[in-house]
């Protein structure tokens, strides 16, 4: 994928646009906390959690979720999201920027926007929209200044922070409404940094997920594949988005975050947990099985595949205490559109 730079007002380093994965989830979290509590900016009224929002990145980066960094920090985050649910409506969506106050002004915004909006003009999309909420002087400016266009206002529509607020909205045109417009694609480059292999040009049938362990690189592996109707996902260890591992010396805690990182990846891939066939458990203490498989059973219990419990003499990191694969099976084979 191109990459953008921003203006950062002569920075000595530039800041980098790049799609948002898992480890960016914490970063969006404290930019996007202060826009919660203090502003109304965001209706929403309590700070998500962090599997909330690691959940929000997968799904929205169906569309386009960018992070842009600068040192090594998220300084700020844009993405798309559906604009309704009926499919007359599935050639438009809304977006979101949110920026760290200490670099407004700084073209981040309009940065990830012209990354954001060339994606979605790439998968099919015809018109985006941005809801502000009022008054909100310098944000109407800015996505007028880009080519916004004021559509209309909802008055009274959200009461936060004590106070009621106006909603209003405003669009862009990415393209001209083609006659006969075919479906808009899915981004294939999504926020658990969903990967294609090479081959995949002259078969499409070919599709991978990394999660971006540090192992993935190192070892020459990916998170899942799927080719045709088939899924197979790697041995996956408890990990937290900051790469470290999660929940030392919980048995139960550790399956269950193998289990959510599967999830997430098969999701990616066009399948959910009822297309799981077979599940493999290595576990380091076989004395811990009924905490290993009560977590496997809250996942599975409406659809249990065949599965296979073993104890093993240690894993990659001496805090890890489960390693999970599994493979999947989807019923029809969908075209994976490139």
């Amino acid at each position: 994928m191109e990459t953008i730079r921003c203006d950062l007002n002569q920075s000595p380093q530039l800041g980098v646009i790049k799609a948002a994965t898992f480890k960016d989830a914490q970063a969006i979290l404290d930019i996007y906390s202060p826009y919660i509590h203090d502003k109304g900016v965001t209706f929403e009224t309590s700070l998500p959690s962090l599997t909330e929002m690691e959940r929000r990145i997968t799904e929205n980066s169906k569309l386009g979720y960018f992070v842009c960094e600068l040192n090594g920090q998220v300084i700020g985050y844009a993405y798309a999201s559906k604009h309704r649910e009926r499919a007359a409506y599935q050639w438009c969506c809304e977006v979101s920027a949110y920026v760290n106050e200490k670099y407004h002004g700084k073209m981040v915004a309009s940065g990830l926007y012209s990354h954001l909006f060339r994606q979605l003009k790439d998968l099919g999309y015809v018109n985006v929209y941005a809801g502000i909420t009022l008054p909100n002087e310098k944000s109407v400016r800015f996505h007028e200044a880009i080519g916004f266009k004021y559509i209309g206002t909802y008055e009274k529509i959200g009461f936060k922070l004590e106070r009621w607020h106006d909603v209003g909205w405003w669009g862009f045109r990415l393209q001209e409404p083609p006659v006969s417009p075919e479906k808009p694609a899915h981004n294939q480059e999504t926020s658990f940094n969903s990967e294609f292999d090479p081959m995949a040009q002259t078969n499409p049938a070919v599709q991978r997920t990394f999660s971006g362990a540090p192992w993935e690189e190192k070892v020459g592996y990916c998170r899942a594949i799927r080719m045709g109707n088939t899924i197979a996902v790697t041995g996956t260890t408890s990990v937290a988005a900051d790469g470290r591992v999660f929940a030392v010396g919980k048995p139960y805690e550790q399956a269950k975050r193998c289990l959510e990182i599967i999830e997430k990846a098969i999701a990616l891939l066009g399948a959910t947990l009822k297309d799981v066939i077979r599940t493999r458990i290595f576990v380091t203490d076989i004395k811990q099985w009924q905490e290993y498989g009560r977590a496997h059973g809250e996942f599975f219990a409406n659809h249990p595949p065949a599965t296979t419990m073993v104890e093993v003499k240690a894993l990659i990191d001496p805090d890890m205490m489960v390693e999970i694969e599994a493979d999947a099976i989807l019923t029809t084979t969908e075209e994976i559109r490139i």
